[in-house]
Formats: C-alpha cells, sequence, structure tokens
C-alpha cells in the first residue's frame, strides 16, 4: 500500500446512517468538504472495520434499535493505547440521548450533535475530528520510532554485551561525585567481589588491590585529576580473591564530563584479566636468564681451556683433558640447541616421525648408556627392570630414545648425590609402560600438570636447577603424544621424589626378526677437490684444517663472488657452501654453479645454521645435494664425503650442466641433517 493510500484511509470517515438516502446525502455533504466517506450497512460491519485505519466515525441515534451496538463499543475498547477513534452522534433533542445508555459510557471522545444538524455544523465537527485523529496517528507514528529505536539499542547492547563476554573484557565506572566504583558483572568476576555487578566505595575498591599497587591506583583511577583527561590512561596492577590469588588486571580509562552537570566526573573502565600474559612475561624473561646461564656455563670452560692451550707448555702438559673438556661442553650445548629446535618443529606441526616397528627394550638400553653420564656423576644408585620378552611399538627410534633419555637426565638432575634411580619398562595386552621414579626433591601436587608446560621448572631458583631450558618434560609429553602416547607425573610431595609414567600402545611381534646388519668396512678414501665458502673466516680455516688432515685438496673462499671465481679456477669434486652470506646467499651461489658447465658436476654441500625443513626445501631447490646443520660432528661430515667419487675431468667437455641421474637419487636419498 503506497504511503497515499494509507493516509487517505487514516481520514476515512466511517457512516452508520438510519437510510440509504441518509448515508449518501450525508457522504455527499463531506465529500464535498474534501473529506474521504464510506457508508456502513449496519452496527456489526463497522466494528469489524473500527480495527483497521479510520479517520471518524458519524452514527444517529437510530442504532440504539440495532442489536449489535454493544460490538461497536467493544470495539473501540479494544484500540491500541495511543487510538481513541473520534465518535460523532447525530440525536433528537427531544429524545433520550443514546449517549444516556450504558453501553456509550466508556467513550472517550464522543461528540454529541442535535439531529437535524446543519451542514456546516456537521462537517465542522468531522474536521475537527479528523484533525484530532490527525495528530493522535502522529503520536503512534513516534511511538513507533520510539520502539524501533528501542529495539535497535537493545539489539546494539546485547551484540555489544556479547563481544564483551567473548574478548574477556570487564566494564566498570568511577563516579567521582560519590567516590563508587559499579562494577559490571564480569568486572565483579574479574576483582573476586562476586559474580553479579555491584557498587563498591573508594575504601572497599582498594582492599581488593594488592597493596602493593593501591598507592598507584588510587593516584591514577581514584583521583580524577584535571577534567577531562585527553588520552585514555593504562594501567595494570594486581587484585587478590578473596581466597588468596593474585590476579593481574589491565586496563584503560577515560575520564569524562557529565554534559548537563560540567562539574560532574566519571572514569569509564575497560579491563581484562592479564594473569596469562604476564606469568608468560615472566616465564619468557626467567628462560631468557636461564639459556643465558646455560650457554655461558659451557663456554667457560671452553674460553679458559683455549687460553691455557695458548700458555708456554700448554698444549703439552693439559692439551688431551682440556680437549675433553671443550668437546664435552660442545656437545652439552648443541644438546641445548637442538632442545629448542625441536621445540620449533613440535609447535609448527613440522615433525616428521620416521616409525617403523621397533622393540622398546632396545631404545631403553640405548637410553641408559646415554644417560649413565649423568647417572655416574650423582653417585646414583641406579636399578632398571626391563620385561624379558619384547615390546613392540610402532614408533621413531631415536624419538624414542630421547624420550627416556629426557626423563633420566631430569631425574638424575633433580636428585641429589647418592640418591636412588628406578626405571621400569613392562606391557600389558594393550600398552607398553615406561617408568622413572627417583627419590629426589619431588613436585608439589599443584605442579604435577604444569612441569610439562613449556619453560616451566619447579624451582626456579639457578642453584637449585641443576641447568636446562625447563623444555625436556614439554618435549617428552610432545614427542609422547606424537606417538600416540601420554605421560604423566605423579609425586607425594616436596622432597618425596617422583614418578613419571609413558604409555605407549603396543603392536603385534614383526613376521621375521630385522637381521643384524654386517658390520661395513671403512671406504678407501677418495682424493677429492674441496672448496669451502664461509663468510666467518675461523669456520672456514678450520675447516680446511680438519680436511687438510684428512688428505683432502682443499681451498677456502671467504665470500660468494670469491668463491665462484676459485670455484672456475680449482674445479672442485665438493663445494661446501654457507647459506647467509652478506652481498650473494649460499642459494644464488647455488643457482650461478649449476648454470656454468664448468662448474655444475661438483657435489654441493649447504653447511649452515638453518635446519628448519623450509630451509632444507629450499637448498634442494636450488641445487645443493645435501644440507648439513651446524655445528656438523667432523665424523658425519668425513662419512658423508667418503660417499662422493672425483669428478671425471673429462666431464669439462661435454656441457654437462645439472645433477646427473645418480647424484639426483642421492639427493632425495640424503637430503637432511647429518
Amino acid at each position: 500500500m503506497s504511503a497515499r493510500s494509507a493516509q487517505n484511509k487514516e481520514r476515512k470517515v466511517l457512516v452508520l446512517p438510519p437510510t440509504r438516502r441518509d448515508g449518501d446525502v450525508t457522504c455527499a455533504l463531506l465529500r464535498n468538504a474534501g473529506l474521504e466517506c464510506d457508508i456502513v450497512g449496519n452496527a456489526r460491519l463497522l466494528a469489524s472495520q473500527i480495527s483497521t485505519s479510520v479517520g471518524a466515525v458519524v452514527l444517529t441515534d437510530s442504532v440504539v434499535n440495532d442489536p449489535d451496538l454493544c460490538s461497536i463499543v467493544d470495539a473501540l475498547e479494544r484500540q491500541p493505547p495511543w487510538s481513541d477513534v473520534p465518535v460523532i452522534l447525530l440525536s433528537r433533542s427531544e429524545s433520550k440521548s443514546p449517549a444516556d445508555k450504558g453501553c456509550f459510557e466508556k467513550l472517550t471522545n464522543l461528540t454529541l450533535l442535535d439531529r437535524p444538524t446543519s451542514s456546516r455544523a456537521l462537517v465542522s465537527a468531522v474536521e475537527a475530528a479528523i484533525r484530532g485523529r490527525a495528530r493522535q496517528y502522529q503520536i503512534r507514528d513516534q511511538l513507533e520510532s520510539l520502539q524501533a529505536a528501542d529495539t535497535a539499542l537493545r539489539e546494539s547492547a546485547e551484540r555489544m554485551s556479547l563481544g564483551v563476554q567473548v574478548a574477556g573484557l570487564a566494564l566498570a565506572e568511577v563516579d567521582y561525585a560519590v567516590s563508587e566504583v559499579h562494577l559490571s558483572a564480569e568486572a565483579a568476576r574479574l576483582f573476586g567481589v562476586g559474580d553479579h555487578a555491584r557498587s563498591l566505595s573508594k575504601e572497599e575498591f582498594l582492599a581488593v588491590v594488592h597493596i602493593d599497587d593501591r598507592d598507584d591506583v588510587s593516584r591514577r583511577l581514584l583521583q580524577a585529576g584535571d577534567w577531562p583527561c585527553k588520552d585514555p590512561a593504562a594501567i595494570d596492577y594486581r587484585v587478590v580473591w578473596p581466597d588468596g590469588r593474585v590476579r593481574w588486571v589491565s586496563q584503560r580509562h577515560h575520564v569524562v564530563l557529565n554534559g548537563l552537570l560540567q562539574n560532574h566526573a566519571r572514569a569509564m573502565i575497560v579491563a581484562l584479566d592479564a594473569t596469562d600474559r604476564k606469568n608468560a612475561d615472566r616465564r619468557k624473561d626467567e628462560f631468557l636468564a636461564t639459556l643465558a646461564h646455560e650457554l655461558r656455563n659451557p663456554l667457560a670452560p671452553i674460553r679458559t681451556g683455549l687460553q691455557a692451550l695458548a700458555r708456554p707448555g700448554g698444549e703439552v702438559a693439559a692439551g688431551p683433558m682440556i680437549r675433553s673438556i671443550m668437546e664435552r661442553q660442545l656437545s652439552q650445548m648443541v644438546r641445548l640447541i637442538d632442545d629448542l629446535l625441536d621445540v620449533s618443529r613440535i609447535s609448527s606441526g613440522k615433525v616428521v616421525l620416521q616409525c617403523d616397528r621397533v622393540d622398546l627394550r632396545a631404545i631403553a638400553e640405548l637410553a641408559m648408556e646415554a644417560s649413565q653420564p649423568f647417572i655416574t656423576a650423582g653417585h646414583h644408585d641406579f636399578q632398571a627392570e626391563i620385561a624379558p620378552e619384547p615390546v613392540w611399538v610402532n614408533g621413531d627410534a631415536s624419538r624414542l630414545s630421547q624420550v627416556i633419555i629426557n626423563l633420566l637426565n631430569n631425574a638424575a638432575k633433580y636428585t641429589a648425590d647418592g640418591g636412588q634411580l628406578r626405571l621400569r619398562l613392562w606391557r600389558t595386552d594393550i600398552h607398553a609402560f615406561v617408568c622413572v621414579q627417583d627419590n629426589g626433591v619431588g613436585i608439589p601436587p599443584n605442579m604435577l600438570d604444569e612441569v610439562f608446560d613449556m619453560f616451566t621448572q619447579v624451582n626456579g631458583t639457578l642453584d637449585r636447577a641443576q641447568g636446562g631450558l625447563g623444555i625436556g618434560l614439554s618435549l617428552v609429553r610432545r614427542m609422547t603424544e606424537l606417538h600416540g602416547g601420554e605421560v604423566v607425573a605423579a609425586s607425594e610431595g616436596p622432597g618425596r621424589g617422583s614418578t613419571f609414567t609413558v604409555r605407549l600402545p603396543v603392536v603385534g611381534a614383526p613376521e621375521t626378526a630385522p637381521a643384524l646388519a654386517a658390520p661395513r668396512e671403512a671406504p678407501d678414501k677418495p682424493c677429492l677437490r674441496v672448496l669451502a665458502i664461509d663468510d666467518i673466516a675461523d669456520v672456514a680455516d678450520v675447516l680446511k684444517m680438519l680436511l687438510d688432515l684428512e688428505g683432502f685438496e682443499t681451498r677456502v673462499a671467504y665470500s660468494g663472488k670469491a668463491g665462484l671465481d676459485v670455484a672456475k679456477q680449482f674445479s672442485p669434486d665438493v663445494i661446501i657452501c654457507d647459506i647467509g652470506l652478506p652481498e650473494m646467499d649460499g642459494h644464488e651461489i647455488a643457482r650461478r654453479l649449476r648454470a656454468d658447465p664448468q662448474t655444475a658436476p661438483a657435489t654441493l654441500i649447504a653447511l649452515t645454521g638453518w635446519g628448519t625443513e623450509g630451509e632444507v626445501r629450499r637448498t634442494r631447490e636450488s641445487g645443493f645435494d645435501y644440507h648439513l646443520v651446524k655445528p656438523v660432528d667432523s665424523a658425519a661430515l668425513l662419512e658423508l664425503l667418503s660417499r662422493i667419487q672425483p669428478r671425471v675431468r673429462s666431464e669439462l667437455s661435454n656441457g654437462a650442466v645439472g645433477l646427473t641421474a645418480d647424484r639426483a637419487a642421492d639427493c632425495e636419498a640424503f637430503t637432511g641433517e647429518v
């Protein structure tokens, strides 16, 4: 319906005449005055149309004889609160007015005209009724607008409330006029004062704040100061819950003035629980401090040993012992870095398990052998109970060994000298169990699950931590879960030892036992030409020293451009190249070497500190055959070189570019960390 037709309907006059002729005369009179008009045949029909839009109703006293008269009154009583349809009643003056009848007594908008009446009086009365009715429709429109605005405001408030809940935000307000703090339900829970919105006096609010933060909160929040604030203020502080727990609150607040009362200031507050963030920051700081401590520990004897070797007679007097110390400390540093890399790989989902059916007993034996130096250093009483029959699991042997080694080293680390360590390995029909038990420092009940969190140590002090970064147990849990198992910690409390139990699913025995590999004879050492490219001169020179001692013909270059020049002159069989070189990185060097027929046949080995799977893939794509991660074990590097055959010099004449088919297969088979 168009707006114009709706407006015409709202101005329409309904006439219930005594006769059809009276109705025609009345409608003609009203239409001449510009009014819309309809004739209604009886009271029931009129009552049904009153519920729709109508301007006014014109009746005569003849309606008293209509048995449905009261239906008109009932319809008028059922109008919306804003509506009061005008009724104009034409009645003979000598007779009793129908308005005196009981059914008309409730009408509040009734106009009486003597019958017969003048045309001017009737038109004037109807026009007045229509004007009054128009004002009613204006009120209706305003009410509908207010209702729509209220609905929109309520929906907006609901969306805002939902957003605040999802974001974990708490809302509050400081009323400086009455020195009160009004808290939302979420704020009340955050401040530990209940589950419902409430108001606190300034003193009650300060009582919740940690005593060390009260002065700052009182000065920056509860004292309004200069009004209004130009920018929102930010503050972090602690609150103490009734049970004694301390929570961190991070909030921003803004002081505003009441638009009507210019001296009435309020601070609007948005706050959130920052406890987890603060704890994470604290653990990060502790981790960095511990990492610095752990790296300085092995560096100290290495540096001192080098200084001792440099003194007259030092090499002869203490050379072997110092070299042994330096090798042990270097291994410790490598282990720390490897643990950090493992954490990164697991967190990013980049750990790929090389799973096979393995006997968990053999893995436990290897782990005990690897941990024996830690156990011996602590003079611990160590006993192992290993299942007599094979315990077959599907897993990565090196990763499962890492799990058991970490548990044994952790037990040795946190057990006093002469303490007792136990390792048990058994199986049931569906699970294999590895249990490492000690009588060491123990674990508080509230820390039994947290010990598996990253960078967590039961006692954070460096003198009790006995070394380590607090990531060993986290690696244990994550590696175990990657194998479809779980690990749990148990302890009766501080000073009463601890027990860690790993549970893994068992599998059936293999159809045939794996044959033992025959000992491999040491291959004849090929006479290779090797070029080392590294911008760190010490790295390149020491590598050349090692290869020269092994009988290789070696050259070094300290930049990418120099390396390309030496490669063309030297025609090496093997090029060992760092990746992170300035000006021209290792990837670009590899591409240029492969594009040059003179250097393309060389075997390319990336020796770099970057060891992620993405970096390994990039080195392969740029043309490298192998990817080794610093610091590489010299035995592993020499073993790899023993696989490489010297170039056939005639290759230079046939324009060969890129990898041969055999070398491409080697790239797929051996690319990775060695």
